[in-house]
């Protein structure tokens, strides 16, 4: 029996939500293409803990056990709307804080928000987007372009866009997003 066959569904679903192609999503949890189309259509027998732990983390799931003998589910967050919404905020936030650690200016998670969804960098913050891309945890970053696209209902493929752009613009050196 294929213990992650039950995984598929779950993981192919929520990278397009995040507007990933598997090619992007292999790279950046540092597997093939291949495994990860695998995992998706429930073909791959077998992954190592830390490889699924890589991928799931960069789509924002987590695998959860239940009691003895019961069935493993990957699931998303549940949230009420209230709480979903002040997740994503959070994310924001969360990006933002990294975003400035270096400069006295700290860029708001709405001054974030704007430059994701627009494309658009305000001068003042376009060093700390410059950090964000080249320094932030990659899963910080997905849940930010995740959160911007949500809050704002947009596809996340757009902001990805808007992502890649600066990474070409501002030259950054992070290998990751030379796929977008």
């Amino acid at each position: 029996m294929n213990d992650l066959i039950w995984l598929g569904p779950s993981v192919q679903a929520r990278r397009r939500e995040l507007g990933l192609t598997q090619t992007v999503l292999a790279r950046w949890a540092g597997l093939s293409r291949a495994t990860v189309n695998a995992l998706e259509s429930g073909a791959l027998g077998d992954l190592s803990v830390g490889r699924l732990g890589r991928v799931l983390q960069l789509l924002g799931l987590r695998l959860g056990l239940q009691g003895a003998g019961g069935a493993a589910l990957v699931q998303a967050p549940k949230a009420t709307s209230k709480q979903h919404k002040a997740a994503l905020h959070s994310a924001l936030n969360a990006a933002a804080q990294t975003a400035s650690v270096s400069y006295a200016q700290a860029m708001p998670p709405a001054a974030l928000l704007s430059a994701l969804t627009s494309g658009e960098m305000a001068a003042p913050y376009q060093p700390h987007l410059a950090t964000l891309l080249d320094e932030a945890p990659l899963p910080m970053v997905v849940a930010a372009v995740d959160a911007a696209a949500q809050l704002s209902g947009m596809p996340a493929a757009q902001v990805w866009k808007h992502v890649g752009g600066w990474a070409r613009e501002m030259r950054c050196t992070r290998a990751e997003w030379q796929d977008l």
